[in-house]
Parts: C-alpha cells; sequence; structure tokens
C-alpha cells in the first residue's frame, strides 16, 4: 500500500480525499513493456479514498481515470 493522505483524486467528476494506493496493475505484458521501456503506465489502480458520506471506499478502474493533485495544507482547502 502506498500513503497518498495528501493527495486528493477527481474520479468521475468527483474530488474525493486520497488514502492510498491498494494495488496497481500494470497487464500481462509488463515483463515485455519493461524489457523496452524505461516508463511504464499502469493499466489499473485500487484507490481507497474518503467519500461524500465520510466512508473509505475502494475504487478500482482503469489508471487513466483517475487524476490526483495535492491537497492544501493549512485549512486552503
Amino acid at each position: 500500500m502506498i500513503d497518498m493522505s495528501n493527495y486528493r483524486v477527481i474520479y468521475n467528476q468527483r474530488v474525493l480525499n486520497a488514502v492510498a494506493l491498494e494495488m496497481v496493475d500494470y497487464g500481462e505484458d509488463f515483463g515485455l513493456q519493461r524489457g523496452s521501456k524505461t516508463t511504464i503506465k499502469p493499466k489499473f489502480l485500487g484507490v481507497l479514498a474518503i467519500n461524500e458520506d465520510g466512508n473509505i471506499t475502494l475504487i478500482h478502474d482503469e489508471a487513466w481515470c483517475f487524476q490526483f493533485i495535492p491537497a492544501l495544507k493549512g485549512g486552503e482547502g
């Protein structure tokens, strides 16, 4: 698990407080990609986030569906 508590995640036009990356899936051809590229993008992510009701939820979807932005410090948003 990767701590993401300093980020917010935008998913389906909603801004949620991220908690952690729970799963990162690079797809079946990860070994082939690794041998030929220096930057490899994941295919799927599992993101733990706090939803609008204040509950922890796991969102699992294609990586391109997520956008991460730094959370502002000191009550600025």
